[in-house]
């Protein structure tokens, strides 16, 4: 069975009661905890971006609390973790502007925590990797708010 495109369910929803989308809605967020995520972010924390931000920091912070700075194994793994999770986070939110101050909020706490990057050929492919992240997401910001991040940007290189 080949799912519908975007744009047939687009205009099938737009003829649909409010009774009956709240359904479709609520059915959708039982399916998967993502799903349910993305409503909550959708409903409660799209209207203020800046706590928003400030929960997913405390967030990767409690990961990073766990670092074993001591095995690079686990130092990976705690890593990737903590990125998986960013990464989740800047796709619901869409916005440049959450996803540069997410990636340069990892990128900071990478360096604070006393990991040497050049110990490991993955980590530092994946601080590399975050770098051409943020460059490329600033691209997409406006000038003022690029210059915002510039200092920031500057201090992780």
């Amino acid at each position: 069975m080949k799912p519908a495109t975007i744009h047939q369910i687009k205009t099938d929803l737009g003829t649909i009661n409010s009774k009956d989308l709240m359904a479709i809605v609520l059915r959708l967020a039982k399916h998967k905890k993502e799903n349910k995520e993305l409503i909550s972010y959708l409903l409660f924390d799209a209207s203020d971006e800046n706590f928003y931000i400030e929960q997913v920091k405390k967030s990767v912070d409690e990961i990073f609390s766990d670092l074993n700075i001591n095995h690079v194994y686990y130092a990976k793994k705690t890593i990737r973790k903590a990125l998986k999770m960013i990464d989740k986070y800047i796709r619901f939110s869409g916005k440049p502007l959450t996803e540069t101050e997410l990636r340069i909020y990892f990128c900071e706490l990478i360096q604070n925590s006393g990991i040497t990057l050049f110990r490991s050929r993955v980590l530092l492919n994946i601080f590399n990797g975050q770098i051409k992240k943020i460059d490329k997401s600033m691209s997409k910001m406006h000038e003022d708010e690029q210059f915002d991040f510039q200092g920031r940007l500057e201090n992780i290189r």
